[in-house]
């Protein structure tokens, strides 16, 4: 039965690259933001399926439209979604992820093309990838931050732990920060920690939301500490 299951699997995998490589796969996402047509651009392919160049998300407008580029390797299953990060500062969170069955690794970019010029830099001050069993939601925390803060859940395969069972988590608070040497405002790391919880990626367990109480604490910790 495995070993069928796991024929089935890469079966469809297979299939899945061939269309792939035909140009038959599905249409990107596409969505408006501030008037502007966002679009995001995967590479083409070669006859081994191999892509040609790497994916980009690009806002439409005149005289020219800007874009940004994913890292090399990240060009499957992207999406877009508008994100209100600020009382009057809209963003687009592009995603993308590499090819894989049971792993894979997803990027991150938040992007708000207020600058001029071709390129689009992520409002995420590092570059952002994390596994497929990640867990990421925006908090409005106005004890925190006058901005959203982005959260995200990344398992760590820990001894005698299977890919798929039950893990800890890493726990990456990021907040919009304002410095003296960047002339826009970025998300900069504010807090990680290692739960002390295992978690079954199956489960569909809110992660953030059972560990809430500690992140809460934290940050009300770190705040604290500035003030002193």
């Amino acid at each position: 039965m495995y070993a069928q299951s796991t024929a089935l699997v890469l079966s469809l995998f297979l299939c899945l690259r061939i269309l792939s490589a035909q140009g038959l796969q599905p249409k990107p996402p596409e969505l408006s933001l501030n008037g502007r047509k966002v679009t995001v651009h995967l590479p083409k392919r070669d006859a081994r399926s191999v892509p040609v160049g790497v994916a980009s998300v690009c806002f439409e407008a005149l005289p020219e439209r800007q874009c940004h580029n994913a890292p090399e390797g990240f060009d499957d299953n992207p999406s877009l979604s508008k994100i209100q990060i600020g009382r009057d500062q809209m963003a687009v969170l592009f995603t993308i992820q590499t090819v894989g069955t049971s792993g894979f690794t997803r990027y991150f970019a938040l992007l708000d093309p207020t600058d001029s010029g071709k390129h689009v830099s992520s409002l995420f001050l590092s570059q952002m990838s994390f596994s497929n069993m990640e867990q990421h939601k925006f908090w409005t925390l106005p004890a925190i931050s006058d901005s959203k803060i982005f959260l995200i859940a990344d398992s760590v395969q820990g001894p005698n732990e299977a890919h798929y069972s039950s893990h800890r988590f890493v726990i990456s608070v990021f907040a919009l920060q304002k410095t003296d040497v960047l002339d826009d405002p970025m998300y900069f790391l504010e807090d990680q920690f290692l739960t002390v919880s295992k978690y079954d990626p199956g489960s569909k367990t809110d992660i953030l939301a059972a560990e809430k109480h500690e992140i809460l604490a934290r940050l009300a910790r770190i705040k604290a500490s500035r003030k002193k």
